[in-house]
Formats: C-alpha cells, structure tokens, sequence
C-alpha cells in the first residue's frame, strides 16, 4: 500500500486525529512526518533509523553551528 493511501487509512482511524494535533499543538510536530515515521516503521525499520541518523548529522553540521551564532 502506498503512503497515501495508508495515511488516509491511520489518519481515520479512533483517536488518531485527536493525538496528532494534540501532538502538533503542545509540542510542534509535523502531523504529516509523525504518520510517515509510522508507516516508515511498518515498513522497514531500518528506514526510520536511517532518517533519525540523517536528521541527527544534519542537526549536529548545519543547525548546531547556527544556533552558536546566534
């Protein structure tokens, strides 16, 4: 099943809706990463890691020195 298709399907589900924007609201997370991250873990776990491992190095070369700046 593509992601689309699956989102739509996650996001109809009881309670999801309520927990994402309660998620997006109280501590700003992305409704639409917080669903992919779920279906990347469904997927293929390896994935979700290999994302949290881009999005780390990013964080630590791009943003960290950024935010030393200011």
């Amino acid at each position: 099943m593509a992601i689309w298709e699956w989102a739509l399907e996650a996001y109809a589900l009881p309670g999801v809706p309520d927990a994402c924007l309660r998620l997006q609201d109280e501590f700003g997370q992305n409704t639409s990463l917080l669903l992919w991250a779920v279906y990347a873990e469904v997927k293929d776990p390896t994935i979700l890691a290999q994302a949290a491992a881009a999005a780390r190095a990013w964080d630590a070369t791009a943003l960290k020195p950024l935010r030393e700046v200011r």
